[in-house]
């Protein structure tokens, strides 16, 4: 795993973290990529009706899916690492749970609109397969950032983003989720 910053300034915890090849596990990658293919084959009131235009599951289908624990846990594992290596109360206890998650298929000519997360502190997607070019635009710190298969990027709930316009007839397939940070005594 190769972790790599976005940020405004060097102390920064609002930064933008990425982590490049992300699962260890190519096998349990492959597994969770072909479930998200599954649950968006089917149409979904949610539908280009979101900041997404292109095919998704309901928002929290994926907190529902026992395959999809492991990387849950990952995932708040990393951010509570990063968020404590970074925070000036050095070991601050932080509890982390997910708001929501949910599956994305971008067809050719499927995009994301900006747009921020709301009611939550940060926020991320996974990307289990990007087959072509794809950039993801941060408007706060006014860079983008080439996705990649296996990719996680976390970010402040409140940065303004969106991701380029699908292009090519294979599918990019992803997932989003939305975390609660709280201090614990």
């Amino acid at each position: 795993m190769k972790l790599k910053l976005i940020q405004s300034n060097c102390s920064s915890i609002n930064s933008i973290y990425i982590f490049e090849n992300f699962l260890e596990d190519l096998q349990y990658l492959e597994l969770l990529k072909n479930k998200i293919a599954q649950k968006t084959n089917k149409s979904n009131e949610l539908d280009y009706k979101t900041n997404v235009k292109g095919k998704m599951t309901d928002w929290t289908e994926l907190l529902k899916d026992e395959d999809f624990k492991k990387i849950h846990i990952s995932i708040a594992e990393n951010l509570y690492n990063v968020i404590n290596l970074r925070n000036p109360c050095a070991n601050q206890k932080i509890k982390i749970g997910y708001e929501d998650s949910w599956g994305m298929k971008h067809d050719e000519g499927d995009h994301t609109v900006d747009h921020i997360h709301n009611f939550c502190n940060f926020s991320g997607s996974f990307y289990f397969e990007v087959p072509t070019a794809t950039l993801m635009w941060f408007e706060d710190y006014q860079q983008d950032l080439e996705l990649k298969d296996n990719m996680l990027v976390l970010f402040p709930a409140l940065c303004k983003h969106r991701v380029s316009m699908h292009k090519g007839q294979k599918p990019r397939y992803s997932m989003a989720f939305n975390m609660k940070l709280e201090v614990v005594d």
